[in-house]
């Protein structure tokens, strides 16, 4: 019995370390991002396809019940997800023994590493990028809750469309650009060079 309570010991302390990991979030990241960078052919085939149809009178693009916005959703979904990571990342660094305690304590990741709104994590890291780029990590955050997993929103709130916004303006947050590749890049060169975080995408 002592035996196990201290391998079960063993595996919190395990557990608590791994959480304030930085390094773990950050390869974490990595693979999202080049798992997102093989959708980015199909995504740019698509939007030159649409707008060689709208703009120049190209043929119609083929309907095989995927578009640009379909491959774009779940790009974003994964884009959503490194972005936490590369967030939670420099959290568990700057509150590493709080963290830590927290995670030895109740054996469970604490609840700032549960939470997936992208634009709350920026405030946690006290990211000033963050701040400035709150339309995009709001619609990042919708596809990492729905628009890249489910085929409508997690309530009927989701149906509106906008969201307030902390300057207390409503927006709309559910819509896809032939830029959004470009503009979550920069996003991320933008975070990680004022986190001072090294992440290669």
């Amino acid at each position: 019995m002592q035996e196990e309570d201290t391998m079960a010991d063993d595996l919190v302390k395990q557990f608590a370390d791994d959480v304030v990991n930085e390094d773990l979030w950050l390869f974490t990241a990595q693979q999202l991002l080049a798992s997102a960078a093989l959708l980015e052919p199909h995504i740019e085939t698509k939007w030159s396809i649409h707008k060689n149809h709208m703009f120049k009178g190209g043929p119609e693009p083929i309907k095989d019940g995927l578009d640009a916005a379909n491959f774009q959703m779940v790009y974003l979904m994964l884009a959503a997800y490194a972005i936490e990571n590369i967030l939670k990342s420099f959290i568990v660094t700057v509150h590493k023994q709080d963290i830590h305690d927290k995670a030895l304590l109740t054996r469970k990741l604490p609840d700032i590493l549960k939470n997936h709104n992208l634009v709350e994590l920026g405030k946690h890291a006290n990211s000033n990028t963050a701040m400035k780029e709150e339309e995009l990590l709001r619609r990042l955050t919708l596809n990492a809750v729905w628009a890249g997993r489910y085929p409508m929103g997690t309530s009927a709130e989701s149906l509106a469309s906008t969201e307030k916004f902390s300057n207390g303006k409503h927006q709309y947050v559910v819509y896809w650009t032939s830029d959004d590749i470009v503009s979550v890049k920069t996003l991320i060169n933008k975070l990680c060079l004022e986190l001072k975080l090294d992440i290669s995408i």
